[in-house]
């Protein structure tokens, strides 16, 4: 290979035998390979901006005869809050005894359906409390789209529907999340007063979680839908509970160990041997530990 006039190079093809090799063009193969991969690296960055909504969120949905007879349960009334041209719908179930009542303000998971809570939870309304289970801007039939700010603004105006309610006692309101609810759990109680914050599988950041699940992108300077936990949580005066699987794969128990470290209140730290993510309410300490938990609080 060799200068020609006007500093192009060519490429020259040489005969050994029955062997043709040709010398020189592998510089462009290597570029057009770099390009490409180059290319298809930034698209794929930019449908993590574009559609990050869809990868992080994924509304539940709520079946009509569901509705109705969760709706026709003893104790359950539905809920219907407007949120600036937007509906959030749910369910309240009044605890037990005369009011007003303490309560709880639960906040689903991501693709948790919270209308099924309703059942599940009324243990604790036969201790005394009364439950909120609303669902999210564009979960079951709230009306809207999800946002990291759509939810927690949603999480506000839950609380301040309930406290208005006669039979709420508004000194004892406790919020409960589990997984993505637990930024609105936890965003709620540093905005608003609360008695006490109970988190299940819960993250420090959100963008830190989603970071780890696509450790390939720079998810951070992508990232949309912040929601801040441990700014918020540092802040938070109101005793905690926070219970992490110690095999969840979904969000490390790290993330859930670095917001309990950083809790403003008095937080109680339960990592939970052989649990992952799903199964976090499964575990034989767990209902103990809200139990108690919600004893000192009514």
């Amino acid at each position: 290979m060799r200068g020609y006039p006007g500093g192009r190079v060519r490429t020259r093809i040489v005969s050994r035998g029955r062997y043709t090799v040709r010398v020189g063009g592998w510089r462009r193969r290597v570029l057009k390979g770099l390009y490409s991969l180059a290319s298809t690296y930034l698209l794929i960055c930019l449908v993590m901006f574009v559609a990050q909504g869809w990868l992080v969120f994924h509304p539940t949905s709520l079946p009509e005869n569901e509705h109705e007879r969760i709706a026709g349960l003893p104790e359950v009334e539905t809920l219907s809050i407007d949120v600036g041209g937007d509906t959030l719908e749910g369910f309240f179930l009044a605890g037990a005894g005369r009011g007003p009542r303490p309560t709880v303000l639960y906040f689903a998971g991501n693709a948790q359906p919270v209308w099924r809570q309703v059942e599940a939870k009324r243990w604790v309304a036969d201790m005394g409390f009364n439950l909120a289970f609303v669902s999210y801007r564009g979960y079951d039939r709230s009306t809207g789209d999800p946002s990291a700010a759509a939810i927690t603004s949603d999480g506000l105006s839950i609380y301040d529907a309930v406290v208005s309610r006669p039979d709420v006692n508004a000194d004892r309101i406790v919020t409960w999340g589990f997984s993505l609810g637990t930024g609105v759990a936890t965003h709620v109680a540093c905005s608003r007063p609360v008695a006490g914050v109970i988190l299940m599988a819960p993250y420090d950041t959100l963008a830190s979680v989603a970071a780890e699940q696509y450790p390939f992108l720079p998810v951070r300077a992508l990232f949309r839908h912040e929601i801040d936990s441990v700014g918020c949580g540092a802040d938070v005066l109101a005793p905690a509970l926070i219970l992490h699987g110690e095999d969840d794969s979904v969000i490390a128990i790290e993330h859930g160990k670095a917001l309990a470290d950083a809790w403003g209140g008095p937080a109680r730290w339960v990592p939970l041997e052989g649990v992952g993510h799903n199964d976090v309410a499964s575990h034989a300490r767990v209902r103990p530990e809200l139990t108690g938990f919600l004893e000192v609080l009514r």
